[in-house]
């Protein structure tokens, strides 16, 4: 009995290996995670988190820098000029790069493009409305701004509401996260695993989940109403200071696929579309140009629910630059 036990521990063991291995030579999935001292929690009006100045580290297993003020750059150490014209983004993780090393994200490649501006990517990993309301200030430390793109995200209406649905799959999903020790094992794994991705993006579909848990803050009428405060309040900071603003609106890997192109899915553009012509703040939805891509899937990190592939930063990039 104990040697049919052993041998089947090995067997077991053997198996994963060869799982693992498999899902790696094939790139069946992407990994996530990032590194715990790259953070740094601050607190205004809201507690939020920020990345820590001059530091480095992984994110989505890929080396990230950032200057003195916490945003990404190319590597340590990196200058701006006090002589250049500035562009400036503000967003969430999908502008950040998360899983893209930063010469390869839309950004990077403006950066690259742009030789004669400064580009600023003061974009954050989990950051949302009030985050962006709370930072508006941070603008003033840069000279010379002469555009700000804001790279809009259906999660940024996300969680501001607590009258806001949970289908039954999220709150048994939020009842594991709660674990410490599902979290630690999920956390680990994460980081780790290409096979435990995979097998956790084909048995949870995370893209579809997450999109009809973010769809519903669009349900919710106080979100609406602070949508749209909150757009005029950023669309005002600007006007003061006579810098143009353009909100650029990136869609969800769900919403592009096959069928899902319809007002049905479309709902959260259709919303802030209207908004922002009522407001006449200046925007371009991009949400047509992924419908339109023959392999959209390709555009997003595997399984992920917004962000972006490297064909999907080059994808940005290509309709960004005829923007700035």
């Amino acid at each position: 009995m104990k040697k049919f036990f052993i041998f089947n521990i090995i067997i077991i063991f053997f198996l994963t290996v060869l799982l693992e291995l498999g899902a790696r030579l094939f790139h069946l999935s992407d990994l996530m995670g990032t590194e715990d001292h790259l953070w740094i929690k601050k607190k205004k009006q809201i507690e939020y988190h920020a990345l820590k100045p001059n530091s480095e580290g992984n994110i989505f297993t890929k080396k990230v820098y950032t200057d003195k003020f916490g945003y990404r750059v190319p590597n340590l150490n990196y200058k701006y000029s006090d002589e250049k014209k500035t562009i400036f983004f503000i967003g969430d993780s999908t502008t950040f790069g998360n899983g893209v090393i930063e010469k390869n994200t839309f950004v990077g490649k403006l950066r690259k493009l742009f030789v004669k501006k400064n580009i600023i990517n003061s974009s954050v990993p989990g950051y949302n409305l009030p985050h962006y309301l709370n930072e508006l200030n941070e603008i003033d430390k840069f000279k010379n701004i002469i555009k700000v793109f804001y790279i809009y995200t259906l999660n940024d209406l996300s969680k501001i509401s607590q009258d806001q649905e949970v289908n039954i799959e999220e709150e048994q999903i939020n009842k594991l996260r709660s674990l410490k020790f599902f979290n630690q094992v999920n956390n680990f794994f994460r980081d780790k695993s290409y096979f435990y991705m995979w097998f956790k993006g084909v048995l949870t579909d995370p893209a579809a989940r997450h999109f009809q848990y973010d769809l519903n803050a669009y349900k919710v009428k106080s979100n609406l109403i602070y949508l749209e405060n909150s757009l005029n309040q950023i669309n005002n900071y600007f006007k003061k200071k006579e810098i143009k603003l353009k909100i650029i609106i990136l869609p969800y890997e769900y919403q592009t696929r096959k069928g899902n192109c319809t007002s049905k899915f479309l709902k959260p553009q259709d919303i802030l579309v209207k908004t922002l012509e009522n407001m006449k703040i200046n925007y371009s939805n991009y949400t047509d140009a992924f419908c339109d891509h023959t392999k959209s899937v390709t555009l997003f990190y595997k399984f992920d629910p917004m962000h972006l592939s490297i064909k999907g930063h080059d994808f940005v990039y290509n309709l960004l630059k005829n923007d700035i």
